[in-house]
């Protein structure tokens, strides 16, 4: 096994002069470059914008209902109603 020079052992002792750069703009750098996670932040601000603009694109309460509506159920007819009499399912 050969034995490194002296000058090598200090050049890998020194450490590792630090770059201009700050870790944010790292970090901003990196999910700029992953498609994935641009995708998934464009979608959660859309998500953000939409639930901003809620009110003004359906302006009713949506818990209220008309005393007049009928009900949405369709009618039961014979056979129905004797099966939920009987406890049918």
């Amino acid at each position: 096994m050969a034995v490194a020079p002296m000058e090598q052992i200090e050049a890998l002792a020194e450490p590792a002069a630090p770059s201009r750069r700050g870790l944010w703009w790292d970090a901003w750098h990196r999910l700029r470059e992953n498609r994935a996670a641009v995708a998934g932040a464009v979608y959660i601000l859309l998500m953000l914008v939409v639930a901003a603009v809620a009110p003004l694109i359906a302006p009713h309460d949506p818990n209220f209902i008309a005393p007049n509506a009928r009900s949405n159920t369709p009618p039961l007819d014979g056979r129905a109603r004797s099966r939920l009499s009987a406890g049918h399912r």
